[in-house]
């Protein structure tokens, strides 16, 4: 599998980027106590990183804007009600493991079954004419400009209104595509780091096999 930038994302957004990895042999059956630990973690360490956390969360809700977008930038959403006591509801490992690199990293991360995705991905821009299948919603129009991918003639996600149905990570899920994104003002590091994190976690953790790290930047 390979992720593809179309022109028009070039064109319209240069410098976003995204990188991204696939996990294989997922186990994501039973729930996890190392990725337990890690969440119950997670209101210690936003609080003491708590500056630098916000900081870099803004880069990617001023995208937002840029791109139209009327969401919330959920990441932002989630530190700061971290820091104001949410408790985090476990799904199961996987899902949990990535949102508590999200938080850590103050990156937007998706995760997607990959045994549901056929061939590539492309990354483009919508036109208005196309719908998402929501994860958790019906079917969302999406507005001129969204940023989307695409899985053949199907949009598996949008980047501000989120992943589809069909792809969604269950606990049957056994192989996985990992992907951290990035406005164009957030480093080619940053997301490395997260998707490095999210790699070795799975591997420390036990829960899965990663392969290599691949970048793409419009």
């Amino acid at each position: 599998m390979i992720l593809y930038i179309e022109p028009e994302l070039v064109s319209k957004y240069p410098g976003f980027k995204v990188a991204y990895s696939i996990i294989r042999d997922v186990k994501n059956t039973q729930s996890s106590p190392e990725v337990t630990k890690l969440i119950k973690t997670l209101p210690d360490y936003v609080k003491t990183h708590e500056k630098e956390l916000l900081s870099r969360a803004d880069q990617m809700k001023q995208f937002y804007k840029r791109i139209g977008s009327k969401n919330r930038y959920h990441i932002l959403s989630l530190l700061k009600s971290t820091l104001n006591g949410r408790n985090y509801n476990l799904s199961n490992p996987a899902v949990d493991l990535v949102y508590g690199v999200e938080l850590q990293n103050a990156v937007l991360m998706g995760l997607h079954d990959l045994d549901k995705i056929q061939g590539d991905i492309y990354m483009g821009v919508a036109r208005g004419n196309e719908t998402l299948e929501h994860i958790f919603a019906d079917s969302l129009n999406l507005s001129p400009g969204a940023i989307i991918f695409r899985n053949g003639a199907k949009i598996m996600a949008s980047l501000t209104d989120g992943p589809d149905k069909e792809t969604k990570v269950t606990e049957a899920s056994q192989n996985i595509l990992a992907i951290a994104f990035g406005a164009p003002e957030d480093t080619e590091a940053s997301l490395l780091a997260a998707m490095e994190q999210t790699n070795n976690l799975f591997k420390e953790y036990n829960l899965g096999k990663p392969e290599n790290i691949s970048i793409a930047i419009a």
